[in-house]
């Protein structure tokens, strides 16, 4: 009888507890830092609930601290890993930051983490402390970029790797007692964007170990771009002028033009002007009737390729 009436009282009362996310992960997360280097933490997140649990903000104290943006959702009973960079500002000394996540448990819809540690002097030097990659669209294999890292008197190389996969890095040889180089190749780069990486590089020196961490950016830009990227077409009834820049992106290639047309649109007139080697201005002007179809501006090359950039109605 007592089960039963536990039972109804959960059924319909409001004392039972109610189900839902619940966020679990330290409070504290302690690293050394050395100075003018990137060094990643890297918060376990867990969902003890029985609801998934969404994490759509991560906030720093510091503008130094800089975590990975983005909305990490955690199904229950399963664990996320929440990355946060920090690259310290100052030659030496303590530093303490609050690291706040903003989820959906209502529990605890902000939970406060703490980043501490000791920022430390380098012994040891590093060709870069960042890796640029760029890449033209078509044009050559994909670029890569070496980082040398030495000491004195001896540091003896461990392993290196990388956090994504739109890199890959070359085998390291250490020749010298005192240094090694690593080279890093970009993987991606189909399509035209930017993509982010950390390079983790770990060694020996004087028998401890010592954890580098740099930043490593590839962007890929089309071989050719117009500026405004599309045309904006006024009220059917207005004459129009229209004036854009296509410009070469590969400082290897000059660019000339064969022709250049409106397709899909009945009404507009286009002429370009040679500026130099790697710019034309092209002009679009008149006046169209009616607005049926996808049209596009076409700027043919004497190399064949052709530069599409379309026309738009201005709803404004």
């Amino acid at each position: 009888m007592k089960r039963v009436v536990i039972f109804l009282a959960c059924l319909f009362g409001t004392t039972c507890i109610a189900g839902g996310p619940k966020l679990m992960c330290k409070d504290t997360l302690v690293e050394n830092v050395y100075t003018g280097l990137l060094r990643t933490f890297e918060l376990e997140v867990s969902n003890a609930g029985d609801e998934v649990l969404v994490i759509n903000d991560v906030k720093t104290s510091c503008g130094c601290t800089v975590p990975n943006k983005r909305k990490y959702r955690i199904e229950p009973r399963k664990k996320e890993t929440v990355i946060i960079g920090y690259k310290s500002r100052i030659l030496e000394g303590a530093f303490n930051h609050r690291v706040l996540l903003i989820s959906n448990d209502s529990k605890q819809p902000e939970k406060l983490v703490i980043l501490k540690g000791n920022i430390l002097r380098s012994d040891f030097t590093t060709s870069a402390r960042e890796l640029s990659l760029t890449k033209i669209v078509g044009v050559g294999a994909n670029p890569s970029e070496k980082i040398d890292i030495s000491s004195s008197p001896k540091i003896v190389f461990l392993e290196a790797k990388l956090t994504g996969e739109d890199f890959m890095l070359l085998p390291v040889k250490q020749s010298e007692p005192n240094s090694f180089s690593i080279t890093i190749k970009a993987k991606a780069g189909s399509k035209p964007g930017v993509f982010n990486d950390i390079l983790s590089v770990r060694f020996l020196k004087e028998k401890k170990e010592v954890l580098v961490e740099l930043p490593v950016k590839y962007e890929v830009k089309p071989e050719f771009s117009v500026y405004p990227p599309k045309i904006l077409l006024p009220y059917a009834t207005n004459n129009m002028y229209s004036r854009l820049l296509l410009k070469s992106e590969n400082e290897n290639k000059h660019i000339s033009i064969d022709k250049t047309s409106i397709h899909g649109l009945q009404g507009l007139t286009t002429k370009y002007k040679r500026i130099d080697d790697y710019n034309y201005f092209i002009y679009v002007s008149g006046k169209y009737e009616t607005l049926t179809s996808s049209p596009v501006l076409v700027i043919e090359l004497l190399n064949n390729i052709a530069v599409k950039v379309p026309l738009i109605k201005n709803l404004d």
